[in-house]
């Protein structure tokens, strides 16, 4: 068992409570803040990086060309560095996609696409009414959307202050590092688990 993952469980329980049925890779969770009922959902196999790595690989492919020969001397440890950097390089770029889901008791809800990583990152806000759901009802649901449905604006692209407020919004909503932490760290437990169960059931067919 993984204590840090028990720990960070223990913090989100007193908030949320944990669907995780055995067989899926579909995990959900659930809360009733104020007049709010929020679904978090991901699945433990959907992973995200972080899409300014590609960039930052080439700025910093960048800076030491023009580091080269001005700095020499330092070339080799910076290759050790590197590599023995390499896997904490890796988990920095490691996220999880998913789905925060917030609806009102008139049946209106924000639909937000997010990756929780090192830091929870906000990729889209879509505004839902009642009325534009198919079944017409009040439900955390987001099959019920239609694919016409205006999806937000592109999120980075709005004013920097929004974005802050967006973060404040759900932050004041429990959806913020830990929850983060907590995704990323139950998403490699589920994985390994399903992986187990999916092994198992594979060599009880193959010996049948």
């Amino acid at each position: 068992v993984d204590p840090e993952l028990e720990e960070i469980k223990a913090v989100i329980n007193k908030t949320w409570t944990i669907f995780d049925e055995v067989g899926t890779g579909i995990v959900t969770l659930h809360s009733t803040q104020g007049n709010e009922t929020i679904e978090i959902t991901f699945d433990c196999q959907d992973e995200a990086t972080d899409e300014n790595a590609d960039s930052l690989e080439m700025l910093e492919s960048l800076q030491m060309e023009a580091n080269t020969g001005s700095n020499a001397s330092s070339s080799f440890d910076d290759e050790v560095g590197d590599e023995g950097n390499m896997e904490g390089a890796d988990e920095l770029n490691f996220g999880i996609n998913f789905t925060i889901t917030i609806c009102k008791p008139t049946g209106d809800k924000l639909i937000i696409d997010a990756v929780a990583g090192q830091q929870l990152s906000i990729g889209s806000v879509q505004y839902v009414s009642k009325e534009q759901s198919v079944s017409g009802k009040s439900s955390n649901s987001t099959d019920d959307v239609p694919h016409t449905t205006y999806g937000g604006p592109i999120f980075d692209q709005l004013e920097e202050s929004l974005q802050d407020a967006f973060y404040d919004y759900l932050e004041d909503r429990h959806v913020d590092d830990d929850l983060c932490f907590f995704v990323l760290s139950y998403a490699r437990h589920k994985e390994q688990q399903e992986y187990v169960n999916w092994l198992q059931s594979v060599l009880k067919f193959a010996e049948n």
